[in-house]
């Protein structure tokens, strides 16, 4: 499916369409000041979580502190992962406001957030070998591919202005293509947030019951082609509505 790039409106239902829209109208409720520290730490947990660590969400939140937590039953390898994705998430906050989501901006935070764990070529820097993903079943971009496809998707979100369809579009196709050598997943978890971000939007994360969904449309799309990309709209919809829906919660508690 990496192969044939393009961004077709008619593939996202008219219905779907409306109901990604109609949450602008919520956007009023969201101080990113008041929930960000809560939205990154939720953020960093969930998409570390489908990479296998074993942090728990206290000692994740206390990496996002800068606070080294106590190593109960994880590795170095875990604490590494969860420092390098922490400083990702950071450095992709102070850029959001000031620098539109671009190429620059992808090898420059896929560096930061394989920064000491991939060797010194492969971080921020397109792969040079082939990637199999699934296990070894689903092929993805060869490696003269890459940066032409790569600039074919940035013109295909260019043509699209809702930010959850835009979001959902890049990560799905960003996947397929897999850029990288490694660090291709929560990568593409941290660009839903800068798209979402720079529409003043929250950012979002996967709790822990959403991961075999997340995991199955992935796999399901890959096997149906590109046009199947809208399931992972709705997705990512589904998600930036209950964080509008929490947040409401929050603020009528209070």
């Amino acid at each position: 499916m990496w192969n044939d790039i393009q961004l077709d409106p008619k593939q996202v239902k008219t219905s779907l369409r409306r109901n990604c829209e109609n949450l602008e109208n919520q956007l009023y409720l969201y101080d990113k000041k008041i929930f960000r520290e809560m939205e990154d730490a939720r953020h960093l947990y969930g998409s570390l979580r489908i990479e296998n660590t074993s942090l728990t969400f206290v000692q994740t939140s206390m990496v996002l502190r800068g606070e080294i937590p106590r190593s109960d039953g994880w590795t170095n390898r875990d604490l590494r992962e969860a420092i390098a994705l922490r400083n990702a998430l950071v450095e992709m906050r102070s850029l959001i406001d000031t620098a539109p989501f671009s190429e620059v901006i992808v090898k420059r935070i896929h560096k930061t957030a394989s920064d000491g764990l991939l060797d010194v070529e492969h971080c921020g820097q397109y792969r040079d070998k082939m990637n199999y993903i699934g296990g070894g079943f689903y092929s993805t971009a060869t490696p003269n591919q890459i940066e032409k496809l790569m600039r074919r998707l940035f013109q295909a979100i260019a043509n699209e202005e809702n930010p959850i369809i835009k979001a959902a579009f890049f990560s799905f196709n960003y996947l397929s293509i897999h850029p990288f050598a490694d660090f291709n997943g929560r990568t593409s978890r941290l660009f839903e947030c800068y798209l979402l971000g720079e529409a003043g939007y929250p950012f979002i994360s996967l709790r822990e019951a959403q991961i075999e969904e997340y995991m199955n449309l992935l796999k399901e799309g890959q096997e149906a082609g590109k046009a199947y990309f809208e399931p992972y709209v709705e997705f990512i919809y589904k998600r930036v509505e209950e964080r509008f829906e929490e947040i409401e919660e929050g603020l009528n508690a209070e």
